[in-house]
């Protein structure tokens, strides 16, 4: 007998999503929301297939230099916004 499971990546995604805290979830979402309402507001389209990286990364520093909070106050680490969203770009990604 193999110390190693013999799950499949289906239902190695299924089970990783179970176990994710219904928090983290939440704050995953309202992040890509604030996203995706940043990129509809400044004309970006990230669904572009053709989309280069360097682009991409534009609109990152773009988003991450001028997001503020829901009371207009500056966030003090745009460096932690910058790779939560490259976190949830890699998650899209993997989805597709």
């Amino acid at each position: 007998m193999s110390r190693f499971g013999t799950e499949d990546s289906e239902n190695i995604k299924v089970k990783v999503a179970n176990l994710t805290p219904l928090n983290t979830k939440r704050s995953k979402c309202s992040v890509w929301k604030q996203f995706l309402d940043f990129c509809k507001e400044r004309s970006y389209n990230i669904e572009d297939p053709t989309i280069s990286v360097t682009t991409l990364a534009s609109i990152l520093e773009d988003y991450s230099f001028n997001m503020k909070k829901k009371n207009l106050e500056d966030y003090k680490e745009s460096v932690v916004k910058v790779n939560y969203i490259f976190r949830l770009f890699d998650e899209k990604k993997m989805q597709n």
